[in-house]
């Protein structure tokens, strides 16, 4: 079974650019299989934060990452993970994807926004996921007190507004939407 869902996790990889990696992991946190590798890698991951929160919330809805730099290769990376439940709906362990945010700003380097103007995906908590033009400082910071997220993201999924940036103090007029099914928002 886990050499199948190998199978099946290294298509799923292979086929999505965005996806540098995917796991599943046990009810104690041990790596039972990834899309490099059939089987446990000896890897566990009981003390990461999502790990913890998916195992303390029966929610199985699925959770973003703060940003952060990949001990392997120190590119920003995010995690996309959820719960998994066994039949009784005891926790069973969590599935995650590892994503590249260089992906992301690969992709925001193809808008045209003009000399001045700024993509930027954020956690729904307001946290800089990514942001074209990229500033390396701006990757985790937090929008929450800016008054988009206070004022103007709470009012509904999408929305336009014109506020003093909180990252560079520039006055923006722009749009955001909640990205359907993930806790991200696009700006």
């Amino acid at each position: 079974e886990l050499v199948r869902l190998h199978r099946s996790m290294a298509v799923q990889s292979a086929a999505l650019p965005l996806i540098q990696g995917l796991s599943l992991f046990d009810r104690d946190g041990a790596s039972l299989v990834t899309a490099a590798s059939a089987g446990p890698t000896g890897l566990n991951y009981a003390d990461r934060s999502y790990f913890q929160l998916h195992r303390s919330l029966p929610d199985r809805g699925p959770r973003i990452s703060g940003p952060f730099r990949s001990k392997t290769n120190n590119n920003w990376m995010m995690v996309l993970s959820r719960r998994v439940d066994r039949p009784d709906g005891e926790f069973a362990g969590v599935v995650l994807a590892t994503m590249s945010i260089d992906f992301f700003l690969r992709f925001y380097q193809t808008f045209d926004v003009g000399p001045l103007g700024a993509v930027t995906l954020a956690s729904a908590e307001g946290e800089i996921m990514a942001r074209m033009p990229h500033r390396e400082g701006g990757i985790g910071s937090s929008l929450a007190s800016s008054e988009l997220f206070r004022e103007h993201v709470p009012r509904g999924a999408t929305g336009s507004y014109d506020v003093v940036s909180g990252v560079d103090g520039m006055v923006r007029l722009g749009s955001f939407h909640r990205v359907p099914r993930f806790p991200l928002i696009a700006i």
